[in-house]
């Protein structure tokens, strides 16, 4: 090159800022068609002012009022986004042809994304392979974006860099290309590798209301349904997929489906077995099963308490201790064993028979008359945890609460304090004092953060602390406090607790006007089986 002219590869930042004469900016656009080294510089200008648009786009909704340093910085990104477009016309319309397959990385033996992408040549399906820590993958080449992007393909353009796990640089093509199915499929793909299941489920909903055959977009949605702990809905929008028969898809569905199905029944027979196994103890068929690790501590106590009551002798109730002094070591307490010396420091004087009738009316219609009855003789006869249990069964209309605080109070017990204050809870609630509910639960919500143990039944005063904020038409709050509450009730392995609490968080994503969120969880209830 002579002196006289300048090196065109150091032109490239003044054509692109608009500094070049139109002579010289023509000559650079006939170098820029044939100088892959520009090209790629050019490429990380057009990506760092697309990512900058979404970054400083992504204020509130509603916000009007933008900074001066704001809009010039918003206004070189627009910029930016628009010669990206312009120039891409330029190199297209020299190149021809039609796009590379290699662009969407789909010739390997195994694909590094778990979702599908939209764009068919990049929708080949291979094992699944994790690649944590690898090297990332090259950009794409801008000649074949530009071929992409001159046939307003701006879908595959972000399905190319998903392929490069680059979710970023795709966000801007994706908030150009429109509302189509493909576009909000691939959205999905986007949220999912950025941790967003939510905002993924919304949009693959979009995508298969737009078109309901649409094999990339269910396959997503069970994704987002997946990562969201739906797994009975996610395992049922895969079996659709399998259902279709698309080759490798079909069967990887049909793989991911049964391990969802089998940690769900893993659950419901580990919850439904503990429950048998203190119904016998009750009954007097088996010990107490204090030794179930895969039973909720909440269930066993409840049940411990029960089979309490039903031990009429001394000798009965000495014989429970062991296992309350087992429960009390899986716990962190001493509940269940204080419990034991209460009952023994009572008189036993007429037990035996109070404790026949306690089981009789237990194992029966639970006669509401009747209990009263009962809890009224024990109160005379000094059985004080007899009356307790017989007024916990009455319907919750017609619970004494002021008698069951006055026994919790006396008896000094975490576990007993803490069904006193749901029960008055949900009288508040039903009274139309929500408020009041919510200061009573809201305060055992905040003593589980400091002391979690099951004798304070955390799980109890979230779901109830969430249900309160829906009566009081907080539905942000409600869905916040329903997931501390689904996430507990899977931890500790109440099946039956997280079922109801999926319950909680389709009427609370409802009340905040999350249709798709709202459909999730309600078909989550449906699906989970029910344990009688």
């Amino acid at each position: 090159m002579s002196p006289a002219s300048p090196d065109l590869h150091a032109e490239l930042d003044r054509f692109v800022d608009g500094e070049l004469p139109p002579e010289e900016a023509e000559r650079f656009r006939e170098h820029l068609a044939g100088c892959a080294p520009c090209q790629a510089r050019l490429h990380e200008r057009v990506q760092l002012a697309g990512m900058s648009q979404h970054a400083l786009g992504g204020e509130a909704a509603g916000a009007r009022v933008i900074r001066p340093s704001r809009w010039i910085a918003r206004a070189t990104a627009v910029a930016g986004v628009a010669m990206a477009a312009s120039l891409a016309l330029v190199i297209s319309g020299r190149l021809g042809g039609d796009p590379d397959p290699s662009l969407w990385l789909a010739a390997g033996a195994q694909r590094p994304l778990e979702a599908r992408l939209s764009t068919p040549a990049a929708d080949r399906w291979r094992p699944y392979e994790m690649t944590r820590g690898a090297e990332p993958a090259p950009p794409p080449p801008l000649p074949e974006l530009a071929k992409l992007e001159a046939r307003g393909k701006l879908v595959a353009i972000a399905d190319a860099y998903l392929s490069r796990g680059a979710p970023e640089a795709a966000r801007p093509y994706l908030d150009r290309a429109g509302e189509s199915p493909q576009a909000f499929s691939t959205r999905a793909a986007m949220d999912l590798m950025l941790g967003h299941p939510a905002e993924a489920l919304r949009h693959s909903a979009r995508a298969l209301a737009l078109r309901p055959g649409s094999g990339a977009a269910r396959w997503n949605h069970a994704l987002a349904l997946r990562a969201l702990g739906l797994s009975m809905a996610a395992a049922a929008e895969l079996d659709q997929v399998a259902a279709a028969g698309e080759p490798g898809w079909s069967g990887e569905a049909k793989q991911l489906a049964a391990p969802l199905r089998a940690e769900v029944e893993r659950r419901r027979a580990a919850y439904a077995s503990a429950k048998d196994l203190c119904q016998k103890a009750g009954r007097g068929e088996a010990p107490f099963p204090a030794d179930a690790r895969d039973a909720p501590l909440s269930l066993l106590r409840s049940y411990f308490d029960d089979v309490l009551a039903r031990a009429g002798t001394a000798q009965a109730v000495r014989a429970l201790r062991p296992a309350a002094e087992a429960l009390d070591a899986r716990s962190g307490g001493d509940g269940a064993r204080r419990a034991v010396d209460r009952v023994l420091a009572q008189p036993f004087q007429g037990r035996e028979a109070l404790a026949r009738e306690y089981a009789r009316l237990t194992d029966g219609d639970q006669d509401a008359g009747a209990l009263k009855a009962l809890a009224e003789r024990a109160r005379r006869a000094g059985q004080l945890d007899l009356e307790r249990q017989a007024l916990e069964l009455l319907p919750e209309r017609l619970q004494e609460v002021e008698r069951q605080r006055a026994l919790a109070l006396a008896a000094a017990d975490p576990w007993l304090l803490a069904v006193a204050d749901e029960h008055a809870a949900v009288r508040d609630m039903s009274g139309g004092r929500a408020g009041q509910a919510l200061q009573i639960l809201e305060g055992r919500v905040k003593d589980c953060a400091t002391i979690d143990r099951a004798e304070l039944r955390c799980l109890y005063a979230e779901r109830g602390t969430a249900l309160a904020h829906l009566v009081l038409g907080a539905g942000a709050e409600a869905g916040a406090m329903g997931l501390r509450a689904l996430e507990r009730a899977r931890r500790e392995g109440n099946a039956v607790e997280e079922r109801m609490v999926l319950m909680d968080l389709a009427r609370a994503a409802e009340a905040r006007g999350d249709a798709a969120l709202a459909r999730a969880y309600a078909e989550e209830y449906r699906l989970r089986p029910v344990i009688p």
